[in-house]
């Protein structure tokens, strides 16, 4: 703890970093100040406030606050940021594989002639998650249609049935907006957004097809 001396009403400060490679980031300050009489007014001295922005990080911002009296006058008040403590990068992503099975009849011309073949089919989708913070109304209007990631796409499979006839089509295809979720700091505009990205291969087996 480091001494903080010409600041009226504060005694001393701390301060807690932690960064999470997959998500936001947290930080928490503490501070002990005197002279408050009750806890509303200890927030005050302490200058911490639902929505502000962390002292030295653009991209954090305070989500939570409290406020425990240790002696008559004196209170500790803690503010939780949350955010990003790196502005290189607004945008945090995590890639993830997963898989897509599904059974159906197909038809295969074979020497003999054309006949019926119940299949499974196995194959692997790629998704992406993009956390950001927005200071304004997350875009759920846009979910189910095509969009490409915001922090840029990745490799994705190569179609395995550019060779099947009457193939059933997938609409929407390529990058699709998947989901969104959004967190929003009370009275504020302030979302902390988690956008799912999914790509969907636009030919697949139908009842239908036929196999060459």
């Amino acid at each position: 703890m480091a001494l903080l001396l010409g600041r009226g009403g504060l005694i001393r400060e701390t301060e807690e970093l932690n960064e999470d490679i997959e998500s936001f980031d947290a930080l928490t300050i503490t501070r002990i100040v005197n002279g408050a009489s009750n806890a509303r007014q200890a927030l005050a001295m302490a200058a911490f406030g639902k929505g502000q922005a962390a002292p030295g990080y653009s991209l954090m911002w305070c989500v939570k606050t409290s406020a425990k009296r240790e002696k008559a006058l004196t209170w500790e008040c803690r503010a939780e940021y949350k955010g990003f403590a790196r502005t290189t990068n607004p945008y945090k992503r995590t890639i993830r594989t997963f898989p897509d099975k599904t059974r159906g009849t197909i038809t295969i011309n074979g020497p003999l002639g054309p006949y019926s073949q119940e299949i499974e089919v196995n194959e692997s989708m790629v998704g992406v998650t993009v956390s950001y913070i927005l200071n304004g109304i997350p875009p759920t209007g846009s979910v189910s249609y095509p969009a490409f990631p915001r922090d840029g796409t990745v490799a994705v499979p190569t179609s395995r049935w550019t060779t099947i006839t009457n193939p059933l089509e997938t609409l929407p295809f390529g990058w699709v907006l998947d989901g969104i979720e959004a967190e929003q700091v009370p009275s504020t505009n302030l979302h902390f957004v988690r956008e799912d990205y999914v790509y969907y291969q636009q030919y697949k087996p139908g009842s239908n097809s036929f196999q060459t």
